[in-house]
């Protein structure tokens, strides 16, 4: 229902940052993985429930720069 917290004990409120589109479409592969929207996907690493890790973050980085990469390549000249 509109204006009453849903999961969490208080509202969420609107909030902008700018990300490149490499990491936005990363939070999408992430968020779609876990069945949850990216907003959402942000909430939980902002309270703890899902924690990142170094191991993680290196892999997840390498697998991101392969797919640019690729793309990249098959861009036309």
């Amino acid at each position: 229902m509109r204006g009453q917290p849903e999961i969490y004990d208080e509202l969420k409120k609107p909030a902008s940052f700018a990300i490149t589109p490499t990491a936005k479409a990363g939070l999408a592969k992430l968020s779609a993985a876990r069945n949850i929207s990216a907003s959402e996907l942000i909430e939980q690493i902002g309270r703890g429930i899902i924690s990142l890790s170094d191991a993680d973050s290196i892999n997840y980085q390498t697998s991101l720069w392969q797919e640019s990469n690729a793309n990249k390549s098959e861009a036309p000249k």
